[in-house]
């Protein structure tokens, strides 16, 4: 109040200031030109703002998107699992590149040797591969949530055994970022921890449910109300109120053209 108060006086100073006789606004003898343009344009720039009822504050530049790297590269290449670890010795460098070549690793060994269970021990015993998970729990901090969410994911494809550092590192860092994840991914955890029975797990699981619960009105896609909806048995009843709320919002909103399948 006092701030629009002050802006509406300088604005009033100002333009008396115009009704005041010539004489009065020129400057003493003896002042420079530069002097009357300095003051003159202070004076504007001072009833601008104040008028305004605005503060000067210092541009954020805009983040700048990261490098891509060499090891980015031949991550996105790589044809077999043995070129992920190749390129991981060589190249790798932190946790979030970890986690990018850990996911990728594990698609190619699901696409060229079938399941993990199916693996022979050796396979997780590899020292790059070790690496590659030990320098993901030490830098966990540093990766990003949509890494951290999909890495989760894959560590339980692998079958890493609760007990396992890397794991444990991942789901705390989960739990405590949980209320600064998208809707998105918080339905990607419900959708991918159902019928987990770790203690870790059905923890996460709640929490990304509960802040669907609070953050419903967020959730503006078919896809992912449709997701949550068929995983109905894990939901709350307060839950699936709100998302069938949101199939209709969203039916509504499109002229119905959307389809949303509401059965599990």
């Amino acid at each position: 109040m006092a701030s629009r108060l002050l802006g509406r006086y300088a604005c009033l100073l100002f333009r008396a200031s115009f009704q005041t006789p010539t004489a009065a606004c020129l400057p003493p003898l003896g002042a420079g030109s530069a002097e009357v343009l300095r003051t003159q344009g202070w004076a504007r720039v001072t009833e601008r703002l104040m008028c305004d009822g605005r503060t000067i504050t210092k541009e954020t530049p805009f983040p700048n998107m990261p490098t891509r790297t060499q090891l980015d590269e031949l991550v996105e290449k790589a044809a077999v699992p043995e070129d992920i670890l190749l390129a991981w010795a060589e190249h790798g460098q932190n946790g979030n590149q970890a986690a990018n070549a850990l996911m990728k690793w594990t698609q190619l060994v699901l696409r060229t040797k079938g399941k993990f269970k199916a693996q022979q021990p050796e396979l997780m015993m590899d020292s790059r591969l070790l690496d590659m998970m030990d320098t993901l729990s030490r830098q966990v901090s540093g990766v990003w949530n949509g890494n951290l969410v999909s890495v989760l994911r894959t560590l339980w494809i692998m079958g890493v055994p609760s007990t396992h550092s890397v794991l444990n590192s991942i789901q705390t860092e989960v739990l405590w970022r949980v209320r600064r994840l998208t809707y998105k991914q918080l339905g990607f955890l419900a959708d991918w921890g159902a019928g987990r029975k770790g203690q870790q797990d059905v923890a996460i699981v709640n929490a990304a449910i509960k802040q669907l619960e609070l953050r419903w009105t967020e959730i503006a896609d078919a896809k992912t109300v449709s997701v949550l909806i068929s995983n109905g048995q894990r939901m709350s009843p307060i839950l699936i109120d709100r998302l069938e709320d949101k199939v209709l919002e969203l039916k509504t909103s499109v002229g119905g053209k959307q389809n949303v399948n509401c059965c599990p």
